[in-house]
């Protein structure tokens, strides 16, 4: 993201290069027809460790290297920009968003202030390619400060590296390079969401680039027919990335590599202007050159009002609606490079800024958003019972504390227990997760001791069939979840088994994901209910609650306040798709017809429902959901009297 120069001489094709990096992003984000745009991130860390590389080592060559100057031209070209966007962004949340929703963009501008937008990225959402990051309005921002932490470790790394080991300056890029790369790899194998936020497993992407730059300070030379190829054969593998690959959790994995070295491949195929080939031609072509210069802008820009568009626009979002953001992001991208960027880099002579005056500046803008974010992200203020839902929406984060995936081989998330075993067990997906802060307060008011065995995306039922060993790692997996599970329950055989699930969704995608040759639903359910039975003395199916009429990956609190604002400031009245409604009746209906003598059926269902059969989905401390077909913390209280009977009896 920085000029387009190498050693005096112009590189138009640059520009044109980041054009092919932006535009993939974009289209991928406005769900346009690119499915691997993703990997124009991956391309533009490409393009900066080349350009910021070959910069730090021309200049450590000469002699004329100043971290003061280094760092003075990253600030003019990053941050001028970046605090105006900073400050366009909480101006327009605090017109638009909840209050929730405005002291969520608060702290995710503390962080990127603080350039650690990644690490509050991470924590936020748990992985990029969550649900819940699509109404994230900074998460963009992420790319950002994997960038400037780069740009703060590798000018030392490089000047103690000129100074110390100066013939081996391209083996400790090499070295740093092989061990970030085998690190990525390593972290996506084992599923750490931090593989796609974070420096350790991004920086060889830069030093990529980097190594690059290297190169052709060492007098790399391609022929011309070598050039073209290579330049022919890096758009090829820049395109074949964007439309042919798909998002994963594993990411950068290897398939990183495509997009990655096509950029590097065009980067060390600089052709002077008497010897353009093709590819630099089209590169070099004006409306590509100007995407590759507002770039920068607009990928600033474009995912914010995506963002507003999906989650505020009160009608569907229609495809036109989609091309109209990005048409209106290059509009605002152009303007903001013409009068923001330009004149803090020194372009233009009537607006040049001086050293002095920009560090001044800048400090004073970045305290005085600082300082307004601090206060905007503190908590909302209690509100009377009038308007009280969405100014209190627990999130995702108010249950995530019952996910017992780590602690299975200790016995689950235990409570109360002091030495005695558990008494109570919860056992179930995301469904029992949600009855984590009502099984706990249970157990603190009547002191009995619980286990909590809840995984999300986890059935409850056991896997029947012994464990081959040729067995897929996911079925390997699901058995030694069961023989934890039933080891701590056979030992303790506890008064009561809390089992719940999102019924009728097990119903369809049992058979689906373990094949046919495995029992059918109905006996694999019948099976663990049975066992459950023989070894404690009651089992308690929790059926389903109401399904909210949302889609997948909308936030509650966001939709209800669009719905009030839209409605004259009252809160809307919901009412559960019919289609929801009649497969989760017929799930209960299943769950009854499988009852046995010491099995009982508890619906959550008329909780919340009110007599109208409208959604009772919010009260006088806030949303019930947050999401919509989960319950949150307060939620999940809710269902205090419908659990209660449980523990009274066991602590008789």
């Amino acid at each position: 993201m920085n000029g387009s120069k190498l050693e005096g001489r112009q590189r138009p094709e640059i520009d044109g290069l980041r054009a092919f990096a932006i535009l993939p992003v974009v289209l991928f984000h406005a769900r346009l027809g690119c499915p691997g745009g993703f990997i124009g991130v991956d391309v533009f860390f490409v393009i900066s460790g080349f350009l910021i590389g070959g910069i730090i080592l021309r200049e450590l060559e000469s002699g004329t290297f100043s971290f003061t100057r280094f760092w003075e031209r990253r600030i003019r070209r990053i941050i001028p920009v970046l605090l105006f966007f900073f400050a366009v962004t909480l101006f327009a949340g605090w017109r638009i968003l909840p209050p929730s929703g405005l002291a969520s963009l608060a702290s995710q501008t503390v962080a990127a202030l603080l350039g650690v937008a990644n690490f509050k990225m991470l924590a936020l959402t748990g992985g990029y390619w969550a649900i819940a990051a699509n109404s994230i309005l900074l998460l963009h921002i992420w790319s950002l400060a994997v960038e400037e932490q780069f740009y703060l470790l590798m000018p030392i790394i490089l000047v103690v590296s000129h100074r110390w080991f100066r013939r081996g300056t391209g083996f400790v890029i090499t070295a740093l390079f092989a061990s970030s790369l085998f690190l990525s790899f390593y972290w996506g194998e084992i599923g750490y969401s931090g593989n796609f936020y974070l420096l350790p497993s991004r920086a060889w992407e830069l030093l990529l680039g980097c190594l690059g730059a290297w190169a052709i300070q060492q007098r790399l030379e391609l022929s011309k027919l070598l050039r073209q190829v290579a330049m022919t054969l890096g758009l090829l593998m820049i395109l074949t990335a964007a439309f042919i690959l798909h998002d994963d959790p594993k990411w950068p994995d290897a398939r990183a590599l495509l997009p990655t070295l096509g950029g590097l491949l065009i980067l060390i195929s600089p052709s002077s202007w008497k010897q353009n080939s093709w590819p630099v031609s089209l590169l070099s072509l004006p409306p590509l050159r100007f995407i590759g210069l507002i770039s920068y802008s607009l990928y600033l820009w474009h995912w914010p009002m995506l963002v507003f568009l999906n989650n505020f626009k009160s009608d569907p979002v229609t495809r036109l609606d989609r091309w109209m953001v990005v048409g209106a992001s290059i509009g605002l991208a152009a303007l903001s490079w013409r009068f923001i960027e330009q004149p803090f880099r020194n372009k233009l002579r009537s607006l040049r800024v001086r050293t002095q005056p920009l560090v001044i500046g800048a400090a004073f803008a970045w305290l005085c958003l600082m300082a307004l974010s601090c206060q905007m992200a503190k908590k909302p203020p209690q509100t009377g019972s009038s308007r009280p839902a969405f100014f209190n929406c627990p999130g995702s984060e108010s249950i995530g504390g019952y996910e017992a995936g780590s602690h299975l081989a200790d016995g689950g998330i235990t409570f109360n227990g002091n030495g005695r075993e558990p008494r109570c067990v919860l056992l179930g997906s995301s469904y029992a997760v949600m009855l984590g802060p009502v099984v706990q307060s249970l157990s603190d008011v009547y002191h009995i001791p619980c286990a909590l065995f809840c995984q999300s995306a986890v059935s409850p039922l056991f896997v029947v069939p012994g464990s081959e060993s040729h067995a897929p790692r996911k079925l390997r997996e699901l058995r030694k979840r069961d023989e934890l599970v039933k080891k701590y329950i056979s030992q303790w055989r506890p008064d009561v088994i809390i089992v719940a699930a999102r019924w009728n969704a097990e119903m369809a995608a049992w058979g689906k994901n373990l094949g046919p040759s495995w029992p059918s639903f109905p006996e694999s359910f019948s099976n663990t209910v049975t066992w459950l039975g023989q070894h404690s003395s009651h089992v308690v199916l929790i059926g389903q609650i109401p399904q909210l009429p949302f889609q997948r990956g909308e936030e509650v609190a966001d939709m209800v306040w669009r719905s009030y604002r839209s409605h004259g400031n009252l809160m809307p009245q919901l009412q559960e798709p019919a289609e929801a409604t009649a497969t989760r009746q017929k799930g209960r209906m299943f769950l009854q017809s499988c009852a046995q003598s010491n099995v009982t059926i508890l619906d959550p269902a008329p909780i919340f429902q009110n007599q109208d059969h409208s959604l009772r989905y919010y009260g006088s401390k806030g949303i019930f959901y947050f999401d919509y077909l989960h319950l949150n913390s307060l939620g999940s209280m809710e269902l205090k009297n419908l659990l209660e009977p449980l523990f009274k009896d066991m602590s008789h």
